[in-house]
């Protein structure tokens, strides 16, 4: 009884392994099968990527005073750029917080580079908005600049 156990047990053990093993057989491609993402319709066409370029703008901080900018009716976002104004080459942006005080909007900030940055789009209210860039660097020191950006208001109807 013992041998006929062992002896099936050792045939259906190499049967599974060799099965197991065994590379499946070519499955032949069916041009009609598409994953279910691709559009089954010929007729449809993909969505067109959204265009930002109408109601939103990038905005460029230099180094010189006090900065302001006027942004049209139909710009609703900006995205903020920029890097230190110092001249010490190890100096590197440790943290930043760009806030529009305006309509307390907290945008997140982005490091290209060790002395770049750049924030995701940030919402305009209509009329002044006041928005705060604050660095804090690696060797312990702060830069703050207050900058205003101002919406026109849409024409009323």
């Amino acid at each position: 009884m013992i041998v006929w156990t062992f002896v099936l047990v050792a045939s259906l053990g190499v049967t599974i392994t060799l099965a197991v093993l065994e590379p499946p057989a070519a499955r032949r491609s069916d041009p009609a099968r598409r994953p279910a993402s691709v559009a089954q319709n010929p007729e449809l066409e993909p969505a067109a990527p959204a265009d930002r370029s109408a109601t939103a703008a990038d905005v460029e901080l230099g180094c010189g005073p006090a900065a302001a900018a006027l942004m049209p009716a139909n710009v609703r976002q900006i995205r903020i750029t920029g890097g230190y104004c110092g001249r010490n080459p190890g100096r590197a942006i440790v943290s930043s917080a760009v806030t529009n005080s305006t309509n307390g909007f907290i945008a997140t900030v982005f490091y290209p580079s060790k002395t770049g940055y750049t924030t995701d789009y940030i919402s305009l209210a209509d009329g002044e908005n006041a928005i705060r860039v604050e660095h804090a660097f690696n060797d312990g020191t702060s830069e703050r600049r207050d900058v205003i950006v101002s919406r026109r208001p849409a024409a009323r109807r």
